[in-house]
C-alpha cells in the first residue's frame, strides 16, 4: 500500500508552515493526503487517466522495498489547518493532463 500526495496539497501545507507567527518553533510535521491504494490501483488510475492499455511487469520485491506506507497528517491539521485538496484519482488526472500538454507544446529553442 502507498500513500501518494499530489504536489499541490504539498505546496499548500508549506505555505501554511511559512504563515506562522514569527518566533514559531519549527516543527517537522507529516504531509500526506489521508488515503492509501496498492501499486496496481496507481497502475489502473494511470491507465484510465491516459487511456493506455499498459500491462504491469511483476517481478521480485527488493530487500529493502518498505512494504506500506501511510502519513499520520494529524498534527499539521490540528497545528495549521491544513487538509488535502486533491484525491488520489484528481491527481493523477491532473498529472497526465499536464504531461500531454508538455509533450504536445511547442519546444522554446
Amino acid at each position: 500500500m502507498r500513500e501518494i500526495t499530489y504536489v499541490t496539497d504539498v505546496v499548500d501545507a508549506t505555505v501554511a508552515a511559512l504563515g506562522q507567527a514569527p518566533g514559531t518553533t519549527p516543527r517537522l510535521r507529516n504531509i500526506g493526503s489521508g488515503t492509501r491504494t496498492t501499486v496496481n490501483g496507481m497502475l489502473d488510475a494511470v491507465r484510465r487517466a491516459t487511456q493506455s492499455p499498459t500491462k504491469a511487469v511483476y517481478g521480485p520485491a527488493a530487500e529493502e522495498e518498505v512494504r506500506s506506507t501511510w502519513a499520520d497528517s494529524g498534527r499539521v491539521e490540528r497545528e495549521l489547518g491544513y487538509r488535502p485538496r486533491s484525491g488520489f484519482e484528481e491527481g493523477v488526472q491532473a498529472q497526465a493532463e499536464w504531461a500531454l500538454k508538455k509533450r504536445l507544446a511547442p519546444s522554446a529553442a
